[in-house]
Parts: C-alpha cells; sequence; structure tokens
C-alpha cells in the first residue's frame, strides 16, 4: 500500500500544471527561471576609510593639499590635493567645500629622461619646505609651481607644475633618499611655470640627500642648471634618512646610525647630535608646544620605535649641567609599529605615524597614549597630507585614501565630558561615603524636619 501510495503522488505531481507548486494546493505560484537565477545580496561592509582613490599603477610617493582661486578673477579658493606616484603620473583632485568629496580634475605625466624611477618628491610649496615649514595649517598651503624629483641613478630633477623638465642636476652616487626645498615663495616665478627665477642670490634652494651618505645643497640659476653649493658628509655607509627643516638656516638631519644631528646650513656644520637608537633611525618630526620655546623632536626607527627627545629645560627632565645647554634628553619612547616608521608628522597637536606595517595611528605627543589607528592599505604607507578634517595617505598598493580626523574629535570631546561627569558623580559618592551612620541619620532627620516645616508654612498660608 505505502508503494501504490507513492506511486499515485509521483503521478500527480507529474500531471500538475506549470507554474503551480503541488504542496500549497495550487495557490502559489512558483518562482521564476530569472529569479533563480539571482544571488542574495551581500550587506554593506564598514570601512574605516572615506575615500579610496586607485588612479595610480606604482607606489604614491607624494600627496599635497593645496588652495587656488577658482578663476582668474575670482577671489574664491577651492580646495586641491595632488598626487604623484613613483612612475611620473600626477593627478589633481578637486575637493567640496562641504562634502570634501575628491572629483578628478586632470592628470599629467612629469617628463623623465634615462634618470630611472622616482625615489622621491617634493614641491616648493610642500609642508616640509621652507616656504610653508612654519603654517600651523598645511591645508593652507598655496598650490605648487615647481615639483622636485630625486632618482635611483642619484639625478635630481625640477618640472613645472604641468610636468615640463625644467633642469636636472647630477652629483650623488646613489638613489635620492628625500629632497627639501629651502628657497621661499618669492624667489621663484609663479608666473612662468617653464623657467626658474633669476633672482636666486647667494642663498641655498635645494637640499638633497641620498643613499651615498651626504647632502647636497643646490643653488639654481635661470639657465636652466643648479650649482652645489657645498656637500655635507655623513659617513661611510651611513644614509640620510629624513630631514625636517627648523628654519631655513637649520635642521635637523637623522642617519642611519642611529643619531639626529642638528646642522646648521649657514656655518656648514654639525651643532650638536644625540645618539636615539641602536638601530636605524628612519623618520623625524619636530614639535612644539604653545607654551614652549624649544622644539622637540620625535624620532622613529627601523624596529617600529617611537622616541621624543628634549632638552633639560622641559618638565619633568633632569636641568642641563652649566655649559650643556641645550643637550637633548629622551622624554618619551614606546613602541608603536611592527615594523620601520616610514614617516612622522603633526597634525592639530596629534603625533601622526605611518609604517610598512600598513597601519596609521595617531598619538599624543605629550603622554605617548594611542589616540586611533587606522587600516585598510595593502602595503606599507609611505605619504600623507592634511585638508582637515581629512588626511590623507599613499601606500605601495597603488591607492590613495582618506580618512576622518573631525570624527577622532568628537570622540575625545564625548569622552572627556563623560569622564568628568563620572569624576563628579565619583567626588560625590565619596563625600557621603564618609559620613558616619549616625550623621547620616541625623542629616536624614534634619531634612525631614525643614520639609515638614515647609508643609505646615504651605498649609498655614492656604487657611489665610
Amino acid at each position: 500500500q505505502g508503494f501504490k501510495h507513492a506511486k499515485i503522488m509521483a503521478d500527480a505531481e507529474h500531471q500538475r500544471p506549470s507554474g503551480l507548486g503541488f504542496g500549497n494546493f495550487g495557490l502559489k505560484k512558483a518562482k521564476d527561471a530569472t529569479d533563480e537565477t539571482k544571488k542574495p545580496s551581500k550587506p554593506r561592509q564598514w570601512k574605516p576609510w572615506r575615500d579610496r582613490l586607485a588612479d595610480h599603477a606604482d607606489t604614491v610617493l607624494f600627496i599635497q593639499a593645496f588652495q587656488a582661486p577658482l578663476d582668474e578673477s575670482s577671489e574664491f579658493k577651492r580646495q586641491g590635493v595632488m598626487t604623484i606616484s613613483a612612475d611620473g603620473a600626477a593627478t589633481v583632485y578637486n575637493l567640496h567645500q562641504v562634502t570634501s568629496n575628491p572629483m578628478r580634475l586632470y592628470g599629467f605625466q612629469l617628463q623623465v629622461t634615462d634618470a630611472g624611477a622616482i625615489t622621491s618628491l617634493t614641491s616648493d610649496t610642500a609642508p616640509s619646505s621652507a616656504a610653508c615649514c612654519n603654517l600651523r595649517c598645511s591645508w593652507e598651503v598655496p598650490p605648487p609651481s615647481v615639483l622636485y624629483g630625486g632618482h635611483v641613478s642619484g639625478k635630481v630633477s625640477a618640472w613645472s607644475a604641468k610636468g615640463a623638465l625644467l633642469l636636472e642636476m647630477a652629483g650623488h652616487t646613489a638613489a635620492v633618499t628625500l629632497i627639501r626645498c629651502l628657497s621661499t615663495l618669492e624667489r621663484l616665478h609663479p608666473e612662468n611655470e617653464d623657467t626658474l627665477s633669476d633672482t636666486c642670490g647667494p642663498e641655498p634652494d635645494l637640499a638633497t640627500a641620498s643613499m651615498d651618505a651626504s647632502i647636497r645643497i643646490w643653488r639654481l640659476v635661470l639657465e636652466s642648471s643648479a650649482e652645489c653649493l657645498f656637500i655635507l658628509d655623513f659617513g661611510i655607509r651611513n644614509p640620510v634618512s629624513d630631514l625636517v627643516l627648523l628654519s631655513p638656516e637649520e635642521s635637523v638631519v637623522s642617519t642611519w646610525d642611529g643619531q639626529v644631528r642638528f646642522v646648521s646650513l649657514a656655518h656648514r656644520a654639525c651643532s650638536k647630535a644625540v645618539q636615539v637608537a641602536m638601530g636605524q633611525v628612519r623618520s623625524i618630526c619636530r614639535w612644539r608646544r604653545k607654551v614652549d620655546d624649544e622644539w622637540q623632536i620625535f624620532a622613529g626607527t627601523d624596529e617600529g620605535n617611537i622616541s621624543c627627545w628634549a632638552s633639560g629645560g622641559f618638565p619633568g627632565l633632569t636641568p642641563n649641567l652649566p655649559g650643556s645647554a641645550g643637550l637633548l634628553q629622551q622624554r618619551l619612547s614606546w613602541q608603536g609599529h611592527w615594523s620601520h616608521v616610514v614617516s612622522l608628522s603633526i597634525c592639530q597637536d596629534w603625533l601622526i605615524s605611518l609604517a610598512e606595517d600598513k597601519l596609521i595611528r595617531i598619538w599624543d605627543p605629550f603622554s605617548g597614549k594611542m589616540i586611533s589607528e587606522y587600516w585598510g592599505h595593502g602595503a606599507g604607507v609611505v605619504s600623507t597630507c592634511t585638508t582637515w578634517p581629512l588626511l590623507w595617505t599613499g601606500s605601495r598598493d597603488h591607492t590613495v585614501r582618506s580618512w576622518d580626523l573631525g570624527e577622532i574629535k568628537r570622540q575625545l570631546e564625548e569622552t572627556a565630558a563623560m569622564e568628568l561627569c563620572d569624576a563628579q558623580s565619583f567626588q560625590y559618592e565619596v563625600t557621603f561615603s564618609r559620613l558616619t551612620l549616625k550623621q547620616l541619620k541625623k542629616l536624614a532627620a534634619e531634612k525631614k524636619a525643614a520639609n515638614k516645616g515647609d508643609n505646615k508654612g504651605g498649609n498655614t498660608r492656604g487657611r489665610r
């Protein structure tokens, strides 16, 4: 009987009209073939970054934010961001004033000869240049008029803002690790982008460092040429990793021997040095509070360690002995990353560190406490700039990403408000916890009598 029942059910299922389901008594239509091919939509994943720009095909070595007029006759300015990769491809984006969403304006290619791949890039108005190193806001810099790049062969090139090759400088015997512009804006022609000004005096215009353990100081001249004023040698197999300008005449230099040196460009000599690490120092930056007169130096090593060095006059440090004023002492030291620290920079009194471990971390420079951490790049992070409230970073994964610093500031304000409320509540609890049981009973009785007296007074006034 069971076999006959199964056969009857199979025959009925075979003879039913197409499009009707047998299990629901033919009241529900079967799914269409198109519905069966549809895949369930995946939930939208949260992304830590805000924007992701993938217009490059090589490592993004240079990012700069600037403000430029909307047109020649307009008083209003637009916010722009320029990115350049190691293959010489440059892209300029326009940022919306309200949403800060990037919109690609144009792109151009740097004219490169047989000098080899580009290893470092900067501009005459970069935040690290002498013209803009003392600006409090790096996003208020003017647009670049001259771009400088170092090559793996040791040559240094200068381009116009549109990518036209202006000149090439030969002198280094190994790859160029960094370039810093020492000239001010008045010494370059903003009107003519294809020639350099002839008003360059004896002051230096450019500083370049190389893997050959030397720094060359250049002076640019009119006829598409440059003159090397002097060379600073740091020893054998001791490449220069970073250079920070304290002023157009004084700089701080870090090298692979673990030392940080203060170099006077005017006197062409090292004024003081400090051993900050046993390994290699890969990046440095300067920081100074509003109430301080002297700079503090942060140094990042090849092992991911970050340290802060200040003079003996800083509170909490041992005062310097007579005759040793200006010597640096270690104020802080902590493990910041798991790989070598590529870059250190300051924004809104925050210390921002980039490393080869693909992470961007933000620290409190006074205490060394980590404020926030960003991840998302698929390779080491090598370049950065700020257009408040956005932080832009370039990576070896050929992408540029932006991160919302305004959200961090709001979180810190909320945390501070909550901590204040907790402190006030704790003070209230401590005050009442110190009273004895007899004092608490007396306080309750006095409060009860006061309330009773108020009620009597109210009733009397009501009868009158």
